[in-house]
């Protein structure tokens, strides 16, 4: 990834972090890297937290707003979904600029349990 991917990706990883720890209050959570078709990246973030409330999930909530922006930035798309009780998943697909990712196997995976 060039730079100011990194940075967009670091960014949209830290504040679904941040929503999944201070919101969700979850105990555990995923971040796993992938390279897929046509060298595209996926992102997902995961948590086993209480999930989003109804009324966040139409994009009123600021955070949420932001990493859909920085998704835009990166000409990619951002998926977030949540089950009442059964965590969120947040999901970032785009083509790098520079070299494309070649594995569909996960190039990085971290597991948090707190």
């Amino acid at each position: 990834l060039n730079p100011n991917e990194q940075i967009h990706v670091m960014q949209i990883i830290r504040e679904a972090l941040h929503n999944a720890i201070k919101h969700a209050r979850a105990r555990q959570v995923r971040i796993r890297l992938e390279g897929a078709d046509r060298g595209q990246a996926i992102i997902e973030i995961t948590d086993d937290g209480v999930g989003l409330p109804d009324s966040t999930k139409r994009d009123h909530h600021f955070g949420l707003s932001i990493m859909r922006e920085r998704a835009k930035q990166l000409s990619g798309t951002l998926d977030i979904h949540s089950r009442s009780g059964q965590g969120v998943r947040v999901r970032l697909c785009f083509q790098p600029a520079g070299d494309a990712l070649s594995s569909s196997a996960p190039i990085l995976e971290v597991h948090h349990a707190g």
